[in-house]
């Protein structure tokens, strides 16, 4: 798998990639994967919650892009995985998590 097959874009069916990469990923690995969804998902609500905006599925869209990256990241196929707040400012300006944004 390339990294142009790993970039996570913003697409409304990536719970289904989310939920098969999941599955791919070692058993002591997949705690690590899902709190970081969980933590990049509550990182979009207080995001939102300072600037007074309340759409859930920014956060749950997001939250399921973060966690196929930090997949990808426990699976070895990228090299990277970007801090939340980093990646949260690429997937909102690209549609994607960039590598060095």
């Amino acid at each position: 798998m390339t990294t142009a097959t790993a970039t996570v874009s913003l697409v409304k069916n990536q719970f289904s990639v989310m939920i098969s990469l999941l599955a791919r990923v070692p058993k002591f690995k997949q705690g690590e994967v899902k709190e970081l969804h969980a933590q990049a998902i509550g990182y979009v609500w207080g995001w939102q919650d300072a600037r007074g905006e309340h759409d859930t599925s920014v956060s749950w869209d997001f939250g399921i892009a973060y966690c196929i990256h930090a997949a990808y990241f426990a699976l070895e196929v990228n090299s990277f995985r970007r801090p939340i707040h980093e990646a949260f400012k690429s997937w909102q300006e690209f549609g994607e998590i960039r590598r060095g944004y």
